[in-house]
């Protein structure tokens, strides 16, 4: 591994988890003030990329088979898809923890031009579901969804993007939690 990517790895993880923090407080905070998930370049300028504010989710199936989708999209073309895999879902009151390398548990985020970001992607030469970067937790009986992850990476891990912050999820009747 080159230098480079050890340096930028630590420097990614000191913001992601800042941003983790603050992504968690937001969904959990009881004023109605309006939340975002921002997305920033993950790199030294820590560009801002774009804002997600609201997600269509679901809980959808029959026990003990439920699952959660969420799907939220910005203005500038960004699109945040969040799943939580059927005998993985716990409720809304649970904490998950989203791992590099693991499906079951996760998220899709894709850029405006169509490339993808997502803890699906393996560190190289790291066993999947042992690195950690981030989290998924609800507030307000599901109505809001906090979500961050630092240093979400293309397939080839040739960029990345750190995300953090609240979503309020709108429910159809029937897929409520």
């Amino acid at each position: 591994m080159r230098d480079d990517h050890r340096v930028y790895g630590r420097r990614a993880c000191r913001s992601g988890f800042a941003l983790i923090a603050a992504a968690l407080a937001i969904a959990v905070a009881p004023s109605g003030a309006s939340a975002a998930v921002d997305i920033y370049e993950a790199s030294e300028a820590a560009t801002h990329l774009g804002a997600i504010e609201k997600a269509k989710c679901a809980v959808k199936g029959k026990k003990p088979n439920k699952r959660f989708v969420a799907v939220g999209k910005s203005p500038n073309g960004w699109e945040l898809d969040v799943y939580i895999y059927e005998g993985f879902w716990r409720g809304v009151k649970a904490d998950y923890t989203l791992f590099y390398g693991v499906s079951e548990v996760g998220f899709v985020l894709a850029a405006p031009a169509g490339t993808l970001f997502s803890n699906q992607f393996p560190i190289p030469g790291t066993p999947a579901g042992i690195v950690s970067a981030g989290a998924i937790d609800f507030a307000r009986q599901g109505k809001k969804l906090g979500i961050g992850f630092s240093g979400a990476p293309t397939r080839d891990f040739s960029q990345g993007v750190a995300f953090a912050g609240g979503l309020k999820c709108k429910y159809k009747r029937k897929n409520r939690p």
